[in-house]
């Protein structure tokens, strides 16, 4: 057995033959992997966050609705809400139901510029979408976002489905398209009713030039499904472009 002395460890390591654990050894020293959401527990091994703070999420379990992604309340796919209210897309995935820490995160995303959420919600998604889809969790050829007025958009800074987009992108492969606009101002949807909102939203979006939507299976990306008037004016913009397949996938369903 050969023995390296202490001037062979530090050649090697300055020379980066023990490079990888060396470095991250290092810049865990430097800069602690503290969990993204609490800000103070290390996140526990393989994951993105800490279990103390993954056990105040309330993640959504097959099966579930098809048509909103919540929970099924009878015997059949959809439930009562989504069998009174039919929805124009083909499936709908949800990561988390829409309280305690989950609305939150969401919040924090899109009102206080935590942007350094997204990547860790991305990853959820990802993950949630796998069990729920199976293996045609990669079969759509773009991920769209729900887009945000142009003043809003400058107003805020970025448009937080973008950013879930992008890096649900890096984590699946699936490309991202801005295939959507939104055409005009809307006032907000909160404190709206059903028929209000859909009213509000009535020709709100439509298609960007050029974008190739047609005969694409296409999964829209929201923060939150809540009564889904939103998604539903997306999915008819997408549906009047021929698009093949429509289906969502939302950080949460409230």
């Amino acid at each position: 057995m050969i023995e390296s002395t202490d001037s062979d460890l530090v050649g090697h390591s300055v020379a980066g033959a023990r490079g990888p654990g060396f470095i991250e050894s290092l810049r865990e020293i430097v800069f602690p992997h503290i969990c993204p959401l609490c800000r103070r527990r290390p996140p526990c091994f393989g994951t993105t966050m800490c279990d103390a703070c993954r056990s105040q999420l309330t993640y959504t379990r097959p099966p579930s609705c098809r048509g909103c992604g919540g929970a099924i309340d009878g015997i059949l796919d959809v439930c009562s809400e989504c069998t009174e209210h039919p929805r124009p897309w083909g499936r709908a995935f949800a990561v988390f139901h829409f309280d305690g820490l989950a609305r939150r995160l969401i919040h924090r995303l899109k009102y206080s510029g935590d942007v350094a959420l997204s990547p860790v919600l991305a990853r959820e998604a990802a993950t949630v979408l796998q069990q729920h889809a199976g293996g045609c969790a990669t079969g759509y050829d773009w991920l769209v976002p729900v887009p945000l007025h142009w003043f809003k958009r400058m107003r805020r800074g970025y448009n937080q489905t973008a950013l879930l987009a992008r890096q649900l992108s890096r984590v699946s492969g699936i490309p991202v398209c801005d295939a959507l606009k939104r055409r005009r101002w809307t006032s907000a949807q909160t404190g709206l009713k059903k028929r209000q909102r859909r009213k509000n939203l009535r020709d709100a979006f439509a298609i960007r030039n050029g974008a190739a939507v047609t005969g694409r299976s296409i999964l829209l990306i929201d923060d939150v499904i809540t009564t889904g008037s939103t998604l539903e004016a997306c999915t008819r913009a997408l549906r009047r472009a021929d698009a093949a397949v429509v289906d969502v996938l939302a950080v949460a369903r409230g």
